[in-house]
């Protein structure tokens, strides 16, 4: 047992260790590891498919066989289409006649541009310098420098070149053939891989599940199946999208005139696998070439306004649509990912990236010791809503504070906003003053800010019970904080969650004393008397007041609301109710629905008969 503190003191510097280990790791071996990881890549892409032929009766081995022929032929006859097409566009005799559109198109923005302001700006606001004239007559002309000194012309040296050996025929042959080959076995292990993990998909996860211990089953299944499930998904849909934005961006290349729109189009669907930067990076190159082998300006425009449109309509409507962008990875951290992976395995990493960093968002997400990664990559909000408004209550940023308010009412119920949001950060006030880490001048920004919201926020929520009638007297309920700021603002939102058509709530200031509640409550003649205390603190003080209250009013209903409490909460309750409360609360929702019970029962019968006094 002693030995977990020294544990835990080095788990940052075990941790940070193994990930220098794993991407040193993953860097010099990225020749067998990158085929491994396309390989999985490839398989989450043909898993539906091959499971929707089973369903259709054909075996696992013939539609593994047949699913990942069909693929591979597929890419392969687009590669070499691509492979042609741009072999065409690196012949010398393009260049030639791209040189001459150039020329064309700079001589005519010189005529148009010839006697305007603009060309006087360009020159530098006048005409060029004149050179000084050549001396007339038939005298010698004036030599410079060595001439004068030698009295003749320094001769050029001469350039000496030498000559590489040229490499022998075997030396080519293997120059020329070890590319070709690295690039067929290659692929040769992708394809094997793929075939391999479709087959035994079971079995490989099976182990992986082996791996991670008996104990935690659950969680590797939920995440093994969420892990697939997102991941086969997104690159299901995001390869349709890919595959029909690049079709309709080479169709309307060909109508623009464009050259290759073939080579185009399959660069587009490619490099739109990286996130919100893909398309724009895909469209610099048929710009420029619409630049330079047209001979007119108004097709790149057209060029330009193709691809902005189908992208914000991709990203704006059909994306939402398909798979709604949610891969369970913040967009920031998407795009470090991007460049990480880059920089790890080169143009291979722009594809692998997303799927690589969902599996390490699933990872932190269901295992405690890798938690930092769902912090770090998720889409879920580092901090609770009302972790953020209180942290923004702390920096006396009103605004903000304000605008978390109004989004948290958007999404969930006006009295949700209570007990969701307000009164924890009336629970932390309350325990950073007791440890001394809040100062009185924060507790009262604090504390005026959430009145001022409460405000804002209006009257009771309309999901009250409402009264019987509106003839039917109301119920005076006495509400009375524990001695304590925070307490008074929680009796406020008690006050606007009451319905104002049974209930009628007065605030007693938490400033008065036992004996001064007391003549209030014999004044008065509340219906109720509400207690209201936040946590942690006020017990003892709010059992006190109710062993005294009950002693002398007996008949008086009294409903305590313990706001706060995180632990022991039905100690708390059982513990008031022993020292004379009707109900122990330990919401505001809850309080509000008992008081509202007990004033509408007792606003059918006298108010006189509400509280039964006996002499001090």
């Amino acid at each position: 047992m002693a030995e977990a503190p020294a544990l835990s003191k080095y788990q940052p510097l075990t941790l940070m260790a193994s990930f220098v280990l794993v991407v040193a790791a993953m860097y010099w071996g990225r020749t067998v590891m990158i085929p491994v990881a396309l390989a999985i890549l490839l398989a989450f892409l043909l898993s539906p498919v091959v499971r929707t032929l089973q369903q259709r009766g054909l075996g696992r081995l013939p539609a593994v066989v047949l699913v990942v022929l069909a693929a591979f032929l597929l890419l392969g006859g687009i590669c070499w289409i691509v492979a042609v097409q741009f072999k065409q566009l690196a012949e010398p005799e393009n260049f030639a006649r791209y040189k001459e559109n150039v020329d064309k198109k700079i001589a005519g923005l010189h005529e148009s541009i010839r006697g305007t302001v603009l060309e006087r700006l360009l020159t530098g606001g006048g005409a060029a310098p004149s050179r000084p004239a050549a001396p007339r007559g038939d005298g010698p002309v004036p030599k410079k420098g060595f001439e004068v000194v030698l009295g003749t012309r320094p001769e050029k040296p001469v350039p000496v070149v030498v000559q590489p050996e040229r490499p022998d025929l075997i030396w080519r042959l293997t120059a020329a053939i070890d590319p070709v080959v690295n690039l067929l076995g290659s692929t040769g292990l992708i394809v094997l891989l793929v075939i391999l993990m479709l087959i035994h998909r079971e079995e490989l996860r099976n182990r992986l599940i082996r791996l991670a211990g008996h104990g935690r089953l659950a969680v590797t299944t939920r995440a093994l199946d969420e892990a697939s499930q997102r991941i086969s998904l997104f690159l299901m849909r995001k390869s349709i999208v890919n595959g029909v934005f690049g079709v309709v961006i080479g169709v309307g290349l060909i109508f623009i005139g464009v050259p290759y729109p073939f080579l185009w189009g399959f660069l587009v669907a490619v490099l739109r696998f990286i996130p919100s930067l893909g398309t724009w990076l895909a469209m610099l190159a048929p710009l420029a070439l619409a630049l330079v082998a047209l001979p007119e300006w108004l097709p790149a425009l057209w060029v330009f306004l193709l691809f902005a449109v189908l992208e914000l309509f991709a990203t704006n409507v059909v994306e939402p649509y398909t798979y709604g962008q949610h891969i369970g990875v913040s967009a920031v951290a998407l795009v470090v990912a991007l460049a990480f992976w880059t920089w790890l395995w080169g143009p291979v990493g722009l594809v692998l990236a997303t799927p690589l960093t969902v599996c390490l968002a699933v990872l932190g997400k269901y295992f405690p010791q890798f938690e930092f990664l769902n912090v770090l990559i998720g889409d879920r909000p580092a901090l609770e809503a009302d972790v953020r408004y209180y942290q923004r209550l702390l920096a006396r940023d009103q605004d903000e504070a304000t605008d978390i308010v109004e989004n948290y009412v958007e999404s969930h119920s006006a009295e949700e906003v209570y007990d969701g949001l307000l009164l924890p950060a009336l629970t932390a006030v309350r325990v950073e003053r007791e440890r001394g880490q809040l100062s009185e001048e924060d507790e009262l920004f604090t504390l005026r800010v959430t009145r001022d919201i409460l405000e804002d926020l209006g009257g009771p929520a309309e999901a009250a019970p409402p009264g019987d009638g509106a003839a039917a007297p109301k119920a005076l309920v006495l509400g009375y904080p524990i001695r304590d700021p925070a307490a008074e603002v929680a009796l406020l939102m008690l006050g606007r969650l009451l319905d104002p058509k049974s209930c009628e709530l007065e605030l007693v200031p938490a400033a008065m004393l036992s004996s001064e509640l007391a003549l209030r409550v014999e004044e008065k003649k509340p219906g109720v008397l509400c207690i209201i205390s936040v946590a942690p603190g006020g017990m003892a003080m709010a059992r006190s007041q109710l062993k005294r209250l009950r002693g002398r009013f007996p008949g008086l209903k009294i409903v305590v609301a313990r706001l706060g409490a995180s632990e022991d909460v039905e100690k708390d309750r059982k513990a008031l109710v022993a020292a004379g409360a009707d109900f122990a609360g330990a919401t505001l929702l809850e309080t509000r629905n008992h008081v509202t019970q007990l004033a509408q029962a007792l606003s059918h019968r006298q108010p006189s008969l509400a509280t039964a006094s006996t002499p001090a």
